[in-house]
């Protein structure tokens, strides 16, 4: 899926993407896992032709390019993903992973972050391959039962999760450009406070309510951040929304909710 999709286009390419497999699991904000095993027979073409097509298509009726990467499972897909270039294909076939998987790094791992990254450089395990080669004993006594075990199986390149089809989570989102710099904090604020009306209207007059709230900054540089809380409790009401947007500590861009 393209990086950052509006919500309308992400829904209408997971829709483009069930008209070749009924398996698909959205995994919001842009991107989606396909089980195309079943696909395969009745297209009468291989993955990376079903790729192709899923490529195809998406350009032709959406004009975006999609980064697809075909694997034995879940886990080494959307790491081969997040490798790929945008609007290219990667196939990592099953004799490939160990050679693939082993020389990367200890970040890229399924479920490794930050903390737990720094945690294994503290002990010299860099890459993939240093974990697929510890001790299950001592990943266990470093990070517990589950999450040793865990990190000893993904870095083998073992993942169980199956593709759960189901559909995206609804969300409504606010935007606001600006022609130039703006450093006022009042301004910052007053800016914020017309997104999470705006936001908030929309919310009730669909006869909704969120319990999350995204707010993405793009600046001029192009670089940008993003920080989302989760709300006390589900609300379609401006104060409370206002009340969250304000804690996040960013400037203004856009805000979603979902």
């Amino acid at each position: 899926m393209p990086h950052g999709a509006h919500p309308d286009l992400y829904e209408q390419l997971l829709a483009l993407a069930e008209g070749i497999t009924p398996r698909v699991q959205a995994i919001p904000p842009d991107a989606a896992h396909l089980d195309i095993s079943g696909a395969l027979r009745y297209w009468g073409r291989s993955p990376e032709q079903l790729a192709a097509l899923l490529r195809l298509r998406t350009m032709a009726l959406h004009g975006v390019q999609t980064t697809c990467a075909i694997a034995p499972n879940r886990m080494l897909a959307a790491m081969a993903a997040a490798a790929t270039g945008p609007g290219a294909t990667t196939v990592l076939e099953a004799r490939e992973v160990q050679a693939w998987l082993r020389p990367r790094p200890a970040a890229a791992l399924h479920q490794v972050g930050p903390a737990t990254a720094n945690k294994l450089r503290t002990y010299a395990l860099h890459t993939i391959g240093d974990i697929a080669d510890a001790p299950v004993p001592t990943l266990v006594r470093l990070f517990g039962a589950a999450t040793g075990r865990s990190l000893r199986a993904h870095a083998q390149g073992q993942d169980l999760r199956t593709v759960q089809p189901q559909p995206a989570s609804k969300s409504r989102s606010a935007e606001r450009t600006f022609d130039h710099d703006i450093l006022d904090p009042a301004e910052h604020r007053r800016t914020l406070l017309d997104l999470t009306e705006a936001l908030g209207a929309r919310l009730r007059d669909d006869q909704q309510a969120t319990g999350n709230l995204t707010i993405s900054v793009r600046y001029a540089d192009r670089t940008g951040s993003t920080r989302s809380r989760t709300l006390p409790e589900p609300t379609a009401h401006t104060r409370p929304l206002t009340t969250t947007a304000y804690e996040t500590g960013v400037g203004t861009g856009s805000l979603a909710v979902a």
